[in-house]
């Protein structure tokens, strides 16, 4: 209970550093008051409706995790959830082990309907608690060289990034090619995708690719809900893409440019027109194994 306490404060602290005194006061009001206790209250309603109570996802950053979170919230009952152990600020260095799950980490959820999202890595520690908690849980990716464009423009906007100084002073050009020349990017996303590939149990897991669900988001869902042996009407289905479409968030259309937002122009295959022949040259070294087991265009 004392550590418990402890987590929660932390989390509180975090929220003030992140997004000041108001919109802390927001949070707690919204989770504390409203969220966490209707949750609970909609967990002993609505339980049996569903196979497990817990939807985990874990995601390459940039590839539309909150939007499939979002989404995945707006099943009867569902709300997003993040677990009081995780450090979720944005860190002042590369450094992911702030998303590594306890052995404990899903207790805290056990009378919840949860949707827990995070970028969670495929080392043996995690992909043994997932083993334990016997929860079917998706994989979140994105083309890398799209993902590469945007972690730039993520990088800039957020003064509490570990890379913002470095997105600001540089162009996009030059940011890229420091990514790939020096290792960073191999080592901060392609292996994070090797990770999942090559350790995750097929039976448990799904991939979720972030242009399938631009494309056709739909069938996604229904595929997603599917593999979860939730059975949810296509209409209610329907409903929830609707609600979470680009445009409601927004305001804009799909393809309209704000890199200013944390969503910022909803399309794939940026990475075509912007990178140099060089850069996809580099990609092509490093990358190029990842392309073709996410299935993702090979000529370069």
């Amino acid at each position: 209970m004392i550590q418990q306490i402890k987590n929660r404060l932390k989390r509180v602290k975090v929220n003030f550093w992140r997004f000041g005194l108001i919109n802390t006061i927001k949070y707690l009001f919204k989770n504390a008051i409203i969220k966490r206790p209707i949750n609970q209250i909609n967990f002993y309603l609505k339980r049996k409706k569903y196979p497990q109570n817990i939807i985990f996802i874990t995601s390459l950053p940039k590839s539309g995790s909150t939007w499939l979170s979002n989404m995945c919230s707006g099943l009867d009952g569902f709300n997003s959830f993040a677990p009081m152990k995780w450090n979720t600020y944005i860190s002042k260095k590369w450094d992911d082990s702030r998303w590594d799950l306890d052995k404990d980490i899903f207790k805290e959820f056990r009378t919840k309907l949860a949707v827990i999202r995070g970028h969670t890595w495929a080392l043996p520690n995690n992909i043994d608690v997932l083993e334990k908690s016997n929860l079917k849980h998706l994989i979140g990716v994105r083309d890398p060289r799209d993902k590469l464009i945007s972690e730039y423009w993520h990088s800039r906007n957020f003064p509490g990034h570990w890379a913002h100084k470095q997105a600001n002073e540089q162009s996009i050009e030059e940011f890229i090619s420091y990514k790939l020349e020096s290792g960073e990017f191999e080592k901060e996303t392609l292996d994070w995708v090797r990770s999942w590939l090559k350790n995750r149990d097929l039976k448990k897991s799904i991939i979720v690719r972030y242009e399938d669900m631009l494309n056709n988001p739909t069938e996604v869902l229904e595929k997603i809900f599917n593999f979860l042996e939730f059975k949810i009407e296509r209409k209610k289905i329907e409903n929830i893409i609707e609600k979470n479409s680009f445009n409601k968030i927004t305001g804009r259309k799909r393809g309209e440019n704000d890199n200013t937002k944390f969503v910022r122009k909803g399309v794939s295959g940026e990475w075509e027109t912007i990178f140099s022949e060089e850069q996809k040259s580099l990609f092509s070294e490093i990358g190029e194994d990842v392309i073709e087991e996410l299935g993702y265009q090979q000529t370069l």
